[in-house]
């Protein structure tokens, strides 16, 4: 905790960028660069790990040194995570993360969400969008997406609004 808090730097917001696990893929590899660029900026920077199991240590190794790294699955820890680290804004790169923040923080105060959808929305079935979209949607400030078809999921349940969603170049 005390190494989490000396990483905060009091004159930038501090970010907590979530990913599902340091494991194979874009969907992991984006945040850790992420992470990584906005740490070198200056920004005070945590990353929350959702699933250790699938960890590769190549990609763990990716990850500057000087961020700190936590585990957690379940709402009530990242409510307590976001609280002692003065988590000013988090960023979200899995629906497993994204549908955890939502949980924690369906009522009373939070941080802001940048969610960013890597592709994951465009497999699932309308039945499985209809039970997790919207309350994730609820819960999201921003939504961060790479190619059009992404877009897809959330016209189809009327969630798409042009000033919530930026393309990644």
């Amino acid at each position: 905790l005390d190494r989490i808090r000396a990483a905060r730097r009091d004159s930038a917001p501090s970010i907590m960028v979530g990913l599902y696990s340091f494991s194979s893929g874009g969907g992991e590899v984006m945040p850790i660069r992420l992470a990584n660029a906005l740490y070198k900026k200056g920004f005070g920077v945590t990353v929350l790990e959702f699933m250790r199991g699938d960890r590769n240590p190549e990609v763990r190794h990716l990850l500057n040194t000087g961020i700190p790294v936590v585990s957690c699955s379940d709402a009530d820890t990242l409510r307590r995570y976001v609280s002692d680290f003065g988590i000013d804004v988090f960023n979200s790169h899995h629906l497993s993360v994204q549908n955890l923040f939502s949980d924690a923080f369906w009522e009373g105060p939070r941080p802001r969400h940048v969610a960013v959808t890597h592709g994951l929305l465009d497999t699932l079935s309308r039945q499985e969008l209809s039970s997790c979209l919207a309350k994730v949607d609820a819960s999201t400030d921003h939504w961060v997406y790479g190619a059009e078809k992404n877009l897809v999921p959330f016209e189809s349940f009327d969630l798409y609004a042009a000033d919530r969603f930026s393309k990644v170049p």
